[in-house]
């Protein structure tokens, strides 16, 4: 089973990769307001694993990337 298991994320892992798709929390952040709200709400749950306090999604380097702020020093 677990054979099993890390094949298949290895093989979606790789699919992925190759095929220059990307998964972000800000990935649909311009696809409708909907759907920004969404991106946005994904950014902060993810800022705040991190100890940030809250997180924007922006474009950078040409890909949409989820930007953390006011984070805790560890």
């Amino acid at each position: 089973m677990n054979s099993l298991l890390l094949f298949l994320f290895v093989t979606f892992t790789f699919d992925v990769v190759r095929s220059r798709v990307y998964f972000t929390t800000c990935a649909r952040m311009d696809a409708g307001p909907i759907l920004a709200k969404a991106a946005r709400a994904a950014c902060i749950t993810s800022c705040k694993w991190q100890n940030c306090g809250t997180g924007y999604c922006q474009i950078r380097g040409g890909r949409k990337t989820c930007v953390c702020s006011r984070c805790r020093r560890k």
